[in-house]
């Protein structure tokens, strides 16, 4: 026994009397327990002193759980467990004093009866959403790569002209670029279809954004592997083809596949020009419905297609930092 005590001290001995297991644990169960005394009666509360207990309850928790995480030498699984416990408890406390009505969720928002004759329309808005946005990709990583490879050429008129450009498009919140495009230039005589209007306006905000990318990613390639490939006799074209932009993708590459994921996101801002896309048609459906139920299958739609393209979007940035790191 006076081994194992021995061995406790010299682990956590050092650390400040808070951060010890031997005060962390019991605090956690006298925590526990006086939240059972604390917290009111499950119901909206009907009072500020009622809302006071809640508050003070889940932050005395979220106190313990900071001191949790703020110590490095405290193992990754408890900080885990930590973390998901404050959020775990912050639902549960929505969940019983929120004052919503629970009981309803399954018939508002899960009525699959709602869905009938409204699957056709989801995918006919899936198809638009996908067109749009692979469209909208191709011709805006096209537009942003040559930007971007203009602005590394340092002439001043083109470097000006790409400054212009970047600033001035990535100033706009698409929703206004989008009523920009589709509204007010029919009056100058230029009129495009909903779904040319969607797409200019895409192209023209993310080529700005990717352009940048492009750029800071040439613009990373080491001078002494431009010096080797000019010594070789190779000129400026053929250098930037053959040497620059072959190790600018691996850099580039992460960061344009996470716009590739906002272009798909931001389709859903094309129902500002009429365009039937997958959130617009989820929002006829409501209507035609008169339940929530198709909006929160969409979202659902969205999760699905977006959540793995999120995950790879990561992965190749993992990826790319170790390759960048062995290149250094």
């Amino acid at each position: 026994m006076f081994f194992l005590t021995e061995e406790w001290n010299e682990q956590f001995g050092h650390l400040p009397w808070y951060r010890r297991y031997e005060f962390l644990v019991p605090g956690l169960a006298v925590l526990i327990g006086l939240l059972f005394f604390m917290i009111p009666s499950p119901g909206k509360p009907d009072g500020f002193l009622s809302w006071l207990r809640i508050l003070i309850s889940y932050f005395l928790f979220f106190g313990w759980v900071l001191v949790v995480l703020s110590d490095k030498e405290k193992p990754v699984w408890l900080k885990r467990v930590s973390s998901f416990a404050s959020v775990f408890l912050f639902f549960l406390f929505f969940y019983f004093y929120s004052g919503a009505n629970w009981d309803r969720m399954a018939e508002k928002f899960f009525n699959f009866q709602a869905l009938e004759g409204v699957w056709p329309m989801y995918l006919a808005g899936t198809v638009i959403s996908m067109k749009l946005t692979v469209v909208s990709i191709v011709l805006s990583v096209a537009l942003g790569t040559f930007l971007g490879v203009l602005r590394t050429f340092k002439n001043p008129v083109l470097s000006l002209f790409t400054i212009i450009y970047v600033d001035l498009f990535r100033s706009f919140p698409l929703i206004v670029l989008m009523m920009v495009v589709y509204y007010t230039l029919p009056f100058l005589g230029i009129q495009f279809s909903p779904f040319v209007a969607a797409t200019v306006s895409i192209v023209l905000l993310y080529s700005a954004y990717i352009s940048e990318m492009v750029r800071a990613g040439v613009e990373a390639v080491h001078r002494t592997q431009i010096d080797a490939a000019r010594s070789l006799g190779l000129g400026e074209i053929r250098t930037l083809i053959y040497v620059v932009i072959p190790q600018a993708v691996r850099i580039i590459i992460p960061p344009l596949t996470s716009s590739c994921v906002g272009i798909l996101k931001d389709t859903v801002v094309a129902y500002v020009v009429t365009l039937p896309e997958l959130l617009t048609q989820a929002k006829q459906a409501t209507s035609w419905k008169a339940n929530p139920t198709p909006i929160i299958i969409s979202s659902v739609i969205y999760l699905i297609i977006l959540f793995p393209l999120t995950r790879f979007s990561s992965w190749l940035e993992k990826r790319s930092k170790r390759w960048i790191k062995q290149q250094s």
